[in-house]
């Protein structure tokens, strides 16, 4: 974590004043972009509870607790998380702000995917956690940072949890 605190003050562009969940999304996409297909990368998630990473393939518009899986991010939400407009019909790969301010009154969790900082990223390949998902989902109410295994394939880019 201290290692990417540091690369993240050498890195960040002057002027810019990034904070560590959207440079390390940056960083995440810009190393994605890179890949060719059928290789395989680790990737690192630097954040704080003020952000969710989340994927959704081409067909999703909306994601339901329902349908979580563990291989792809199941966590308690309140309500779904809604697909932005920016990316229906399309690939994305989104860093959505949370809200936890009814945390303390027994609400839960919000990922709000369609509001504020939220910031995403079109692909042409699926965002998904494992092939029996259709969406990728990482939340972490600590700031502890998460390695990923990324496997990009002709119709996948896959983050599975290291």
């Amino acid at each position: 974590m201290a290692l990417a605190f540091i690369l993240y003050l050498v890195l960040k562009p002057s002027g810019q004043n990034k904070d560590i969940s959207t440079f390390s999304y940056d960083k995440i996409v810009e190393d994605v972009n890179k890949m060719a297909n059928n290789e395989i990368k680790t990737v690192t998630f630097d954040t704080d509870p003020n952000y969710a990473l989340v994927g959704f393939s081409q067909s999703t518009k909306e994601l339901a607790e329902s349908d979580f899986k563990n291989e792809c991010g199941k966590i308690d939400i309140e309500g779904n998380i809604t697909k932005p407009e920016s990316c229906q019909g399309n690939a994305c790969l989104c860093l959505c702000e949370t809200d936890t301010q009814l945390g303390s009154f027994g609400g839960g969790l919000f990922i709000l995917c369609n509001q504020g900082k939220t910031k995403c990223t079109q692909f042409k390949e699926n965002i998904i956690g494992d092939l029996s998902c259709n969406y990728l989902l990482y939340y972490n109410y600590t700031k502890e940072a998460k390695n990923f295994e990324v496997t990009k394939t002709q119709n996948n880019i896959i983050f599975k949890s290291k």
